[in-house]
């Protein structure tokens, strides 16, 4: 009778790829006490952190660079916000495929096919810059306003407020950047 033999082969799993942190995890981390969670609107947390912290509200719509806690972080949490829009969206603004993301997200009708399509067409959409960094979170849709002034409304009310110094200097978040005050 043949001898049989069972042969088992192990195979070492994959290497897990490590996650790389994201550059408002890398904020929120230089806050130890804070835990983040980053499924939850970016703004939210912001202001959790502030509460935890006991650091005293701004003064309606007014934010000083100056040497305080609360403005030191306010500072670094816009720095993270324009990061992780640059590196979910890119920066380039010749690059098709960057554009063609963004129109993605935003979910538009037709994704036009040439960058000066893609580009008249983002500029045509009305969305709040920080609920686009939420996405990149979280997934959830963006919300699209039908005009500047209920954007606007929208922002003012939410305290949503994305740096307009930092927008201006990543070539796709100019095309998405609204004056809202």
């Amino acid at each position: 009778m043949p001898r049989r033999f069972l042969t088992f082969v192990f195979q070492r799993p994959a290497p897990k790829k490590a996650k790389t942190q994201t550059h408002l995890e890398k904020f929120f981390a230089g806050y130890p006490r804070f835990n983040y969670n980053p499924t939850a609107p970016v703004s939210a947390q912001y202001d959790a952190l502030c509460r935890m912290y006991n650091w005293p509200k701004s003064e309606r719509g007014a934010f000083k660079s100056g040497s305080s806690p609360r403005d030191i972080a306010y500072a670094g949490y816009q720095l993270a916000m324009a990061q992780t829009f640059r590196d979910v969206f890119g920066d380039d603004v010749n690059d098709l495929g960057n554009w063609q993301s963004l129109c993605r997200v935003l979910e538009l009708d037709v994704i036009p096919r040439t960058l000066w399509e893609c580009q008249a067409a983002v500029r045509n959409v009305h969305i709040n810059l920080v609920d686009l960094v939420d996405w990149a979170g979280n997934g959830a849709p963006v919300q699209k306003f039908d005009s500047l002034e209920e954007l606007a409304a929208y922002t003012r009310m939410t305290r949503k407020f994305f740096p307009q110094g930092r927008a201006e200097e990543s070539g796709l978040l100019v095309y998405l950047l609204r004056h809202v005050l």
